[in-house]
């Protein structure tokens, strides 16, 4: 059950420098659809760059026989954004993904903004089966040095536990990956301190990846619930990471 307390928590100035939606497709778009897609997002995102993604495998026989292969994979992609670069859309063969960077408003306009290009997209493509939904957020949390150290610990609950002899950290990364069973989700939890922008400042990076791979929604009804609920518990998640030391910059 998720605490509406937690997952509803507004902040005056939220820590969030990306969200991302992304859909992944059993069978790939055909060229044509893909094409009628993009004119029609060209109205919302009118910036337009082809990206093109090269796959490299080499096949090595069973005997000293065989001879070694290998051949590159393209897959080409296109990546639409707003004029002043704040909104994209990437629209692969087999993947659709939007992303929203600083600043960004609230959950309620982030959702707005996937269903209508959601309804685009199906609009023309029809019923394309659905392997991945994932929603990710990356939030960065600068911090004050107290003097000349960044007690990372007085703001963040989720960082590498070491030995005394070794307690002043210059650089840490930490990853996990856990499963959520109250959506039946999967998580991939990053953190790692990074450069900051601010002077005077240490910055640290909470990085939350929520995904669906087993059973994933596939009707429109089902997909915004799923949508919805990774969203509440990743508030949850967030909240958990943090101190109220943490909160208050938020609030400043």
């Amino acid at each position: 059950m998720v605490d509406s307390a937690l997952s509803d928590k507004n902040y005056k100035s939220a820590p969030i420098t990306e969200a991302v939606i992304g859909i992944n497709f059993a069978a790939p778009i055909n060229e044509a659809d893909i094409q009628t897609i993009i004119k029609k997002f060209r109205t919302n995102y009118p910036e337009l760059q082809t990206v093109t993604n090269n796959i490299l495998s080499v096949n090595v026989g069973s005997d000293q026989d065989s001879k070694l292969t290998a051949g590159i994979n393209k897959s080409i992609g296109h990546r639409l954004t707003t004029s002043d670069l704040s909104q994209l859309l990437l629209l692969w063969p087999t993947s659709f993904t939007i992303s929203q960077l600083a600043p960004y408003t609230s959950w309620e306009n982030f959702l707005a903004r996937f269903i209508r290009d959601w309804n685009l997209l199906r609009k023309i493509t029809g019923f394309q089966e659905i392997k991945r939904i994932g929603v990710r957020y990356i939030n960065r949390i600068d911090i004050p040095p107290n003097n000349g150290v960044f007690e990372y610990e007085k703001f963040l609950n989720i960082y590498p536990k070491m030995p005394q002899l070794l307690n002043v950290l210059e650089q840490y990364a930490m990853q996990t990956i856990s499963y959520l069973k109250d959506i039946d989700c999967h998580l991939n939890l990053n953190t790692a301190n990074i450069s900051s922008p601010l002077l005077d400042h240490g910055s640290f990076v909470i990085d939350q990846d929520i995904y669906k791979e087993t059973d994933p929604p596939q009707s429109d009804k089902d997909i915004m619930a799923l949508l919805n609920n990774i969203r509440n518990q990743k508030n949850l998640i967030f909240e958990s990471c943090i101190t109220d030391e943490a909160r208050a910059l938020f609030n400043q």
